[in-house]
């Protein structure tokens, strides 16, 4: 799989928190929320925006299934109130609560989780909205997230 790493690319506002490998639980799903045309960079800004050191999420997938790395794996993320140390975060570039994914992004999502359950192989795989009070990655998103944990289960 091919994932192209912007991470030296994006200027974050202040350096990034560690963390060990074993702090690793969790594989959470997102969507942005945003226009699903909406790029990287847009996203990043709009979260120094709101304070945050830049970009939230580990990865992001495009409409076309491009999977980006925005920010370093073991770095601590700003994606799940209370549970930022222990995810890996992947979201969605777009709405996913009316509209639904496009098959390159959910294949994209299945081929990235099986990834990084190589590299984390105890981390649960979850969305947002399990673990915070958010719609977040949307209807259609979860039923996504839903068929990625069958599939990466072997029982889909």
């Amino acid at each position: 799989m091919f994932i192209e790493d912007l991470t030296h690319k994006l200027k974050f506002s202040s350096p990034f928190k560690q963390r060990e490998h074993g702090d690793v639980k969790y594989l959470v799903f997102h969507h942005t929320g945003t226009s699903s045309r909406a790029s990287v960079e847009s996203i990043h800004m709009a979260h120094l925006d709101r304070g945050w050191s830049g970009i939230g999420y580990h990865y992001c997938i495009s409409r076309d299934g491009t999977v980006y790395k925005v920010r370093p794996v073991l770095s601590v993320p700003a994606c799940v109130k209370g549970y930022n140390r222990a995810s890996v975060c992947v979201a969605w570039i777009g709405d996913y609560e009316k509209n639904k994914l496009p098959e390159e992004m959910a294949e994209a999502g299945l081929e990235l989780a099986r990834v990084l359950l190589a590299r984390f192989p105890k981390a649960e795989v979850t969305w947002h909205a399990k673990l915070n009070d958010t719609v977040c990655p949307g209807k259609h998103g979860i039923d996504v997230v839903k068929w990625i944990i069958r599939e990466v289960m072997g029982s889909g």
